[in-house]
């Protein structure tokens, strides 16, 4: 029984609604092009014109300003820690000193045998604090993902977009510590 089970899950078509081919212009009995990245899958013709594919990109960018919109909807806009924006959303951002800051946050470095030497992975992000008596200790960070390890493209649309980066750091902190 749990063969066939196997067997049959293997074998499943996910059915897409014909109201959905009728959005995109597709005709049901037509063979499409899968194509997949991380969190996402695209289905296209299989071979667009050339008309079709500035459809196809237009359509795809479309979809990326609805996310990051309600991206930001979730995180919070920019509105320079209380003190408002003159200009646009991306100045907001830039001139923001709170989320200029975290982006341009400077990770701290130590020599590899000095990581070895402690037991920290090379790779790890490390934070530093004062112990007294002049000492400033270095450990390594609990967080190890933050705005800095966004892809660089993400980045700039979520900057030009006006989200926060600041509350949209702390979300990443919540979320790691289960605070949500």
């Amino acid at each position: 029984m749990e063969n066939n089970q196997k067997e049959s899950m293997k074998r499943q078509v996910t059915r897409i609604p014909s109201d959905i081919f009728d959005i995109c212009g597709f005709e049901q009995s037509e063979v499409l092009a899968l194509q997949a990245r991380d969190g996402v899958i695209v289905l296209s013709r299989q071979k667009p014109t050339v008309k079709e594919q500035v459809r196809l990109i237009a359509s795809l960018l479309d979809l990326a300003a609805e996310l990051t919109t309600a991206f930001g909807r979730t995180t919070g806009f920019c509105d320079n820690c209380g003190e408002g924006c003159a200009f646009g959303p991306t100045e907001c951002v830039k001139n923001c000193e709170l989320c200029r800051d975290i982006l341009e946050g400077v990770g701290i470095t130590l020599p590899d045998y000095l990581l070895e030497e402690a037991g920290i992975p090379k790779d790890a992000k490390l934070e530093a604090f004062t112990g007294g008596d002049g000492e400033i200790v270095v450990i390594e960070s609990e967080r190890q993902f933050d705005v800095t390890d966004f892809p660089p493209q993400v980045l700039t649309a979520l900057i030009e977009s006006g989200v926060c980066i600041a509350a949209l750091d702390e979300q990443i902190m919540l979320e790691e510590t289960g605070d949500e």
